[in-house]
């Protein structure tokens, strides 16, 4: 919920104080790093720098988890990493699930443009930077092209194993139940389906962003959240 009112936030409106202070906690879970003051400890950094670490964070969250996974059957599990391999996939895909919106955003931040009066156009996390610039704008898009396939890789797994779960249960595969299971565990058994739809929300959610009219934004994430109130 609060990384769609992120998105929400992304929109040009003017909203009451009570509102905008809501959605600006919600940008909390955009993974902008910003809101962890860098350049206080490491001083100025140039925006590219700061688009990719904050694009490949999530490599860095994951890098985190496994350590801390191995250090743990190392010492609790005599070794047996095999028998806790599904205890590490569901931690790395349950980070994926929890931050989708927030992992595809932060990815598709140089296409987040907004215009000014003068005719040129600016990147919204980024305002020194030109939408389109070829020396500053460009690096920031090859970016974006090379990290957008992680999360789509996970969305790829997802839909792969919504596929072959009714013939893997039907095979008696607990394991593939147990390595997969955080994906599952919201929906009743005959809805699992669901979670692909869930996905998708998020992800087209993150896209609307990318729209450079406020009106038609509203208008899509309107029908894009409405059908889950029903």
């Amino acid at each position: 919920l609060l990384q769609q009112l992120s998105v929400v936030r992304s929109i040009d409106l003017e909203c009451p104080a009570m509102l905008n202070w809501i959605l600006r906690v919600a940008s909390v879970f955009t993974l902008n790093l910003d809101y962890l003051k860098i350049t206080c400890i490491a001083g100025a950094i140039d925006p590219l720098s700061e688009y990719l670490a904050r694009a490949f964070m999530i490599l860095v969250f994951v890098a985190f988890i496994v350590v801390v996974h191995c250090a743990s059957v190392v010492v609790f599990y005599k070794r047996d990493f095999s028998s806790r391999l599904p205890s590490l996939v569901g931690a790395v895909g349950m980070l994926f699930s929890a931050f989708f919106i927030a992992i595809v955003s932060s990815m598709l931040a140089p296409f987040l443009c907004q215009d000014h009066p003068n005719g040129l156009s600016t990147t919204r996390d980024y305002p020194d930077v030109i939408c389109f610039d070829g020396s500053r704008h460009m690096p920031m898009i090859i970016g974006a092209c090379a990290s957008l396939p992680l999360p789509m890789a996970f969305f790829g797994v997802v839909v792969w194993v919504v596929v072959v779960l009714p013939r893997r249960l039907s095979n008696g595969d607990v394991e593939f139940l147990r390595t997969f299971r955080f994906m599952f565990f919201r929906f009743r058994p005959e809805c699992n389906w669901f979670v692909v739809v869930f996905l998708s929300r998020s992800l087209l959610a993150s896209i609307i962003q990318a729209i450079h009219n406020a009106s038609v934004q509203l208008l899509l994430l309107h029908c894009l959240f409405l059908p889950s109130l029903v």
